[in-house]
């Protein structure tokens, strides 16, 4: 499927972090990051792009359900730029399949 990369290499980074987990994963972050996302409503099925260190939009943080929904990534494809993008860290394997098929539904055109 043209919607999911081979290799994330070069890929931006998305973080996907549960509603009730968001203000932890958020003090663990860089000051940049807490910076950035400063005004962000951190709501189920929202995300946000976020700078690096360095000042580069590279990031993304999307916020699910807890527990995920199949929708929570699904206006992603469409909302983030264009590039490839792959998810920080694991997920559980029935998160990580539920979500990719969201993402997937929501790239179809």
């Amino acid at each position: 499927m043209d919607c999911f990369v081979k290799s994330s290499v070069k890929a931006n980074v998305l973080h996907v972090v549960s509603s009730g987990n968001y203000k932890q994963w958020l003090k663990s972050q860089p000051a940049a990051t807490r910076h950035s996302l400063a005004d962000f409503k951190p709501e189920p099925s929202h995300h946000s792009r976020f700078a690096d260190a360095e000042g580069k939009f590279s990031n993304a943080v999307a916020v699910t359900h807890d527990p995920p929904q199949l929708y929570d990534l699904s206006a992603l494809p469409m909302s983030l730029p264009e590039g490839a993008y792959r998810i920080a860290g694991s997920l559980p394997p029935t998160t990580a399949n539920l979500l990719t098929l969201g993402w997937a539904l929501g790239a179809y055109q």
